[in-house]
């Protein structure tokens, strides 16, 4: 057998172990509770509800996917490029209508559910397209579209759900390959669940192919989204009262983060570190199972990446099956892979990205159930990655103060036997300095 014929039967093994997300629409069960929160003092949310449990509730979203024919249908959005950034809200249902708040509360928090609790998608309302993000080369394409501008209305939206929190910030998911439209919504919905309905969560969901064969072309499209997703942020940034805009990319996701950042520092080099985050106020930025060429990513660290947001996290996992035959195909390490055989970065990368005080390694390996499935999708199925993600979101935690124990000579980050414990204790004693 030849190399290509090897290179296609390993293919469609990597498609077949990867699925990013499920090839199924409208609905997704609720990932497990995130351990931290078996801690009553922690749980964000109380008994009073933040929401109508029977009345679906909004997340923000915004896609450059090709609307389908009827808007108001199933599939909403098609897996075909557009030429326009389209933005809106989307209506989420929490379980099926049947539960109290204090009931959902309850059943949302167990550590193991007796039963699947679904979130699926209702409808979705589209406010427009984002004028401010077209391009002198799109517009070439859009002389006969006809469309709303929504520029202002979408930051208004935004503003007023803003003004009603406790929490001034944006939260941002970017999702993986072989998804529907629906799929980052409801992804948002949960997280925007678990922390506690504060701030504002928007899906960007990126016009990936619900198909095992998509792999190849969803890459090449994620270069293509990533200039849109780069002007999503300035508009962001421009528009809204935000106080930071956190990002969450995920999988073949993060390399639109990756690059749409990338893009910024290029776009700034003249200016100083402070002066980019005023003008961005990017916080956090947290990259899991991320499927971005590694020498790549060093690249983007030379070209001052790292001075855009306040602080970026590198997931990386020694399970994950999928980056690992993706390492195979492409013939080039992944960015949130770690080789079991030949172990995780090099000493030279080491000494590259360890310096930079802007940038924490995380090594999943040890953390509870990561290695599960395929090892892929861990931040939703780990309740210690997870808890991880969400005190980082909450709080913005350096490492040290999240519990996790640094590995001599590598500058990684690990989780120790008795992580919920050490980030217990350093959560009651934040709060009681006052600090959280």
């Amino acid at each position: 057998m030849n190399k290509n014929n090897i290179h296609l039967v390993y293919l469609a093994a990597l498609l077949l172990l990867t699925a990013c997300g499920a090839n199924k629409p409208i609905s997704i069960d609720l990932m497990a509770a995130p351990e931290i929160y078996q801690d009553e003092r922690i749980v964000p949310f109380n008994n009073t509800g933040p929401i109508d449990i029977n009345d679906p509730f909004y997340i923000f979203y915004a896609t450059d996917r090709q609307p389908a024919e009827d808007i108001q249908q199933s599939p909403y959005y098609l897996p075909e490029r557009s030429h326009v950034l389209r933005v809106g809200r989307a209506r989420v249902r929490l379980g099926g209508g049947e539960y109290s708040w204090e009931e959902t509360r309850e059943i949302t928090l167990l550590k193991k559910r007796s039963k699947k609790y679904p979130l699926s998608l209702r409808s979705v309302e589209e406010t427009g397209v984002l004028d401010s993000t077209i391009g002198a080369v799109d517009r070439v394409y859009l002389e006969e579209e006809q469309f709303s501008r929504a520029d202002e209305a979408y930051a208004a939206a935004i503003n007023k759900r803003l003004a009603s929190s406790e929490v001034k910030d944006i939260y941002i998911y970017t999702h993986g390959y072989k998804v529907h439209f629906d799929n980052p919504v409801l992804v948002s919905a949960e997280l925007y669940h678990f922390l506690g309905y504060q701030g504002v969560f928007i899906a960007y969901s990126w016009p990936a192919t619900p198909s095992i064969w998509a792999y190849s072309s969803d890459l090449e499209t994620t270069r293509y989204t990533a200039n849109d997703f780069r002007a999503f942020l300035q508009y962001l940034a421009e528009n809204t009262d935000a106080d930071r805009i956190h990002i969450i990319g995920y999988s073949a996701g993060t390399r639109v983060v990756i690059d749409a950042i990338w893009q910024l520092a290029l776009l700034n080099q003249g200016e100083s570190k402070e002066a980019l985050n005023n003008k961005f106020r990017i916080g956090q930025v947290l990259l899991m199972a991320s499927d971005y060429d590694r020498d790549s990513f060093i690249n983007t660290v030379n070209d001052r990446i790292l001075d855009v947001p306040d602080h970026m996290t590198i997931y990386l996992s020694e399970t994950d099956k999928a980056l690992g035959m993706s390492s195979w195909l492409l013939n080039r390490r992944r960015l949130g892979e770690i080789d079991p055989k030949e172990g995780g970065l090099t000493q030279e990368q080491i000494n590259i990205l360890a310096p930079n005080q802007e940038l924490s390694l995380v090594n999943v390996s040890q953390a509870e159930r990561a290695s599960s499935g395929k090892g892929h999708n861990y931040f939703r199925q780990s309740p210690w990655v997870s808890s991880d993600v969400l005190m980082t979101l909450r709080f913005a935690l350096p490492p040290e103060e999240r519990g996790l124990v640094q590995q001599e000579g590598t500058g990684v980050w690990s989780f120790p036997e008795d992580y919920i414990q050490r980030l217990q204790k350093s959560l009651y004693k934040k709060h009681e300095d006052g600090e959280l």
